[in-house]
């Protein structure tokens, strides 16, 4: 009868939607790798730092992408959207009350993955950047609590002649290792960082009370995470072939806002890991980051001029300001 017929297509339906979710719970399974990207009106940006994800080497089946879209009022959810559709791996989160940290622990919660990559909306992956950083991961002895690698620069206006790639770069060094410099001041970049999903749980992820909540700025949100690690644990693995480049901004050529970010980042960073910036093995950690920098003799002059307005940051949080967060 027509009766049985319809039932017979709404059996057959509904067991192929049984299946279909059966699929793609199988294929969740499989997921070893969550890329995080959290974004706030970057419709530009994030668009180009999507498509270097949809383009990476690593089994599409073994990673996903999730975008998380901080309330953003442009275009920003029309261009997440279409990269949605397009890509069964990436997925997309729609959080409207602001905050970085905030958006980067909804995305280890939401991660479907054993192991948590975060990445800038402003930024290009490698082809290969998600394969290293879970290569890591799975190979290196002793298991590693994060993996991070190299961020470069990259720019869509010519910099100032006193401007070199060493102002804007992030690197341990050009060989594979654990850190071991002061353990105070070990951190990844945020634009290039990877933690297993364990140690995020274990911690609590990120601190609310540092990182950007709409345009207010208060840094220290990744020193805080990894200052709390470092009191249990030093198995951060650095690889210089997990490659990120980050986009450099105009304001961030201009020599009034690197003395303006450099005075208030120590206002807060330093509060995040409990050290003194005067201490000696923050000041030893610092000339081993840059005495390999490279750039013209005013290159030398603005670098300089950075690290004296952060110790100015640091004497007024002493003596006139108190950020440390409340409890």
């Amino acid at each position: 009868s027509l009766l049985v017929i319809i039932s017979n297509k709404n059996l057959r339906t509904a067991k192929g939607n049984n299946l279909k979710k059966d699929i793609g719970l199988l294929k969740m399974n499989k997921i070893e790798l969550t890329v995080v990207i959290c974004t706030l009106n970057r419709e530009k940006h994030l668009e180009r730092c999507l498509e270097t994800l949809v383009n990476q080497s690593l089994d599409k089946e073994l990673y996903e992408v999730l975008i998380i879209n901080n309330n953003s009022i442009d275009n920003t959810q029309i261009v997440a959207e279409r990269f949605t559709e397009a890509q069964p791996n990436f997925h997309l989160i729609r959080e409207e009350t602001h905050g970085l940290s905030k958006c980067r622990n909804i995305g280890w919660k939401k991660a479907n993955g054993k192991h948590v990559a975060y990445i800038d909306d402003d930024a290009k992956a490698n082809s290969d950047w998600c394969a290293k950083i879970l290569n890591a991961f799975k190979t290196v002895t002793p298991s590693p609590v994060a993996v991070g690698g190299v961020i470069l620069p990259f720019y869509d206006r010519k910099p100032p002649f006193w401007f070199s790639d060493s102002l804007e770069s992030c690197t341990w060094g050009s060989s594979r290792k654990f850190l071991n410099h002061p353990k105070k001041v070990n951190s990844f970049a945020g634009s290039n960082m990877a933690f297993s999903k364990k140690t995020l749980e274990e911690y609590g992820g990120f601190s609310p009370d540092y990182g950007m909540v709409g345009e207010k700025v208060i840094p220290g949100e990744e020193i805080d995470l990894f200052n709390r690690i470092s009191q249990k644990t030093l198995l951060f693995w650095y690889d210089p072939e997990i490659k990120v480049y980050h986009w450099v901004s105009p304001k961030k050529m201009k020599i009034s806002y690197r003395m303006f970010r450099a005075f208030r980042s120590n206002l807060f960073a330093v509060e995040a890991t409990g050290q003194g910036y005067l201490s000696p093995s923050y000041i030893k950690s610092w000339i081993h980051h840059r005495r390999k920098a490279e750039g013209c003799f005013f290159t030398h002059i603005i670098f300089w001029l950075e690290q004296f307005a952060r110790v100015l940051g640091y004497i007024c949080k002493k003596l006139f300001i108190n950020t440390k967060p409340k409890d």
